[in-house]
């Protein structure tokens, strides 16, 4: 078995403002810290796994899943050219009221890459900036670690950013 860590994507690895939705490759922003966090993660032997919930984009903004795909591909192309390897993007299309498993705070993409890639749940993370990434995490029984304040739900760890995760993987809390 392997362990993973599961990014959010707006708001995690490439900057986000609430309300608004990436409709455009070019709109992808990297954070400061992505491109050293996963390639950290990456030594330290984590998958790495992108989990994002899209149905805001298509439903209100009007995206295609092909825009939402070209969007994944040019985050993963960024951070690849700065060396930093994506194992896998998986997203959720829907959006309420539609129901689905998949977009969360429901675990549903979690488990796909779960079952896909053979993952070991106790040795991984998901990392995210609302409390619905930690919820979702928290229901497919990895830990979590909340970029920004607490809300509602509570995670396993805090940090102001992601390069702040680096010290928890490192010491695997």
């Amino acid at each position: 078995m392997r362990k993973a860590l599961f990014l959010d994507r707006d708001g995690t690895l490439n900057s986000f403002v609430l309300g608004e939705y990436i409709t455009h490759p070019d709109e992808i922003e990297l954070l400061d810290g992505a491109v050293e966090a996963i390639q950290f993660a990456h030594e330290w032997g984590y998958l790495i796994i992108v989990v994002t919930n899209q149905g805001g984009a298509i439903a209100k903004a009007g995206a295609s899943t092909e825009q939402i795909e070209a969007i994944n591909q040019r985050l993963v192309e960024l951070l690849a050219g700065q060396g930093a390897l994506i194992d896998s993007v998986k997203y959720c299309p829907h959006y309420p009221p539609e129901k689905c498993t998949c977009r969360k705070p429901e675990s549903g993409l979690l488990e796909q890459a779960i079952a896909e890639f053979d993952i070991n749940r106790e040795q991984s993370y998901m990392v995210g900036d609302f409390d619905s990434d930690i919820q979702a995490g928290k229901s497919a029984g990895v830990k979590t670690i909340k970029i920004g304040n607490q809300e509602a739900v509570e995670a396993d760890h805090y940090v102001s950013n992601i390069r702040e995760i680096i010290p928890i993987l490192k010491k695997g809390e």
